[in-house]
């Protein structure tokens, strides 16, 4: 039986803040080997973690990030105190890890033009096409990722998951163009329903599709995601590895 992948959602932020090196260390600490995260950029161009894209909720900073310099992203302080991270320093301290990177919509384009920068610098273009999958959002952008990355893998987007999802729901899945070795999201529940069941799993992987069980909020709904074979898991805080 091929093993349940669990993911750390932003890093294990019981007692520290989301996106954060101490988050990320506190989740490869718990068992987690692998770490979604968020990436942003500066307006003098450096990648930087962070969910949101101003800093209002984490370090009470509303500007947005893609309009602060370095100096002013680094002199803000999330709220344990701690300086928000560059990517380069996920990178470096996380490389054991595999990864799952977020590129955030606003200012995707020029993200992925300096993560492709970073990769060059680092001669890790190969390295980084193994080692992390890619979400993204906007359409323009998988183009962008497939000319800088060849044969990088990208996560069903949420155009994808919704059409998947509302296909399966109808009893219809053969209209949502589920495909074959790509991981759909799917969350506890939607309007109600209860989605981590046996039949809507089996539904996607009859496809051949991946099934990733997103954020469930207890115990129990983690159970049940992996009782009716979800593939992979992502979560908020602690997983029973």
């Amino acid at each position: 039986m091929t093993p349940i992948v669990w993911i750390s959602h932003r890093g294990l932020n019981e007692r520290y803040a989301e996106n954060s090196l101490l988050a990320f260390r506190a989740a490869v600490d718990a068992g987690f080997t692998h770490l979604e995260t968020d990436l942003r950029c500066t307006r003098d161009g450096h990648l930087v973690l962070h969910h949101d894209p101003h800093m209002g909720q984490t370090a009470g900073y509303p500007a947005a990030i893609h309009t602060l310099t370095l100096a002013e992203f680094r002199n803000a302080r999330l709220h344990d105190g701690q300086s928000p991270p560059l990517f380069d320093e996920f990178a470096e301290q996380f490389d054991r890890q595999s990864w799952i990177l977020d590129i955030k919509p606003e200012r995707g384009a020029e993200t992925l033009k300096l993560l492709h920068d970073w990769a060059l610098r680092h001669g890790a273009e190969r390295w980084l096409t193994r080692k992390a999958r890619f979400l993204l959002w906007a359409p323009d952008h998988y183009p962008l990722l497939a000319s800088y990355f060849p044969g990088a893998v990208t996560m069903a987007d949420q155009r994808e998951c919704r059409r998947a999802g509302l296909s399966v729901l109808c009893g219809m899945s053969q209209l949502g163009n589920i495909c074959r070795n790509r991981t759909y999201s799917i969350p506890p529940r939607y309007f109600g329903l209860n989605l981590f069941r046996r039949s809507i799993i089996r539904a996607y992987q009859r496809h051949g599709a991946r099934v990733l069980a997103f954020l469930p909020e207890s115990p129990a709904e983690v159970e049940q995601a992996l009782a009716n074979g979800a593939n992979e898991v992502l979560v908020n805080g602690r997983a029973p590895l």
